[in-house]
């Protein structure tokens, strides 16, 4: 299973966003609706070259890194996508404050090899994904931060 897929299994136990999916989703939708967005750094390089020319890094790793996810909060419902199920932006909302209760309830996702810190929505408040101003349609997004133990190594690099 895909780190996409498993954000995906967490993110349909919010009531919200199953009743979205819930008629819609398929095991593909975790690529579709979910999208990679940011990453925090993982490392930090002190380097300099020494006084015969050669090249010196010094590699650290940061304590805790993270990943930011798009959520989409619609899906086409048509293959010719003319027509969507949308959420109001109150239930978009309210699927920023689900977020935010799991992380306080210590409910994070399970990601297959990565040890996870905290889940929130970032920012906290839903931002607007596709206006269709001839329909009166407005489609949003909100963006899913997930932190976790970074499992980079420190390391030396000359040459």
């Amino acid at each position: 299973m895909s780190k996409y897929e498993e954000i995906f299994d967490y993110l349909k136990q919010c009531p919200q966003l199953y009743q979205l999916w819930g008629l819609y989703a398929e095991e593909i939708d975790g690529t579709s609706v979910i999208l990679p967005f940011g990453t925090s750094r993982r490392t930090t390089l002190t380097d300099y070259t020494d006084t015969i020319g050669g090249y010196n890094g010094e590699i650290e790793p940061l304590t805790s890194v993270y990943e930011e996810y798009q959520v989409n909060c619609y899906k086409d419902i048509t293959p010719n996508a003319t027509e969507y199920n949308f959420m109001k932006l109150e239930d978009v909302q309210a699927v920023c404050d689900w977020i935010i209760e799991q992380d306080e309830n210590g409910n994070l996702p399970k990601i297959t090899g990565k040890q996870i810190i905290s889940v929130e929505p970032f920012p906290f408040i839903p931002q607007v994904r596709y206006i269709d101003p001839d329909k009166n349609i407005i489609a949003y997004f909100i963006t899913v931060r997930i932190t976790y133990v970074n499992p980079a190594l420190a390391r030396t690099v000359e040459f």
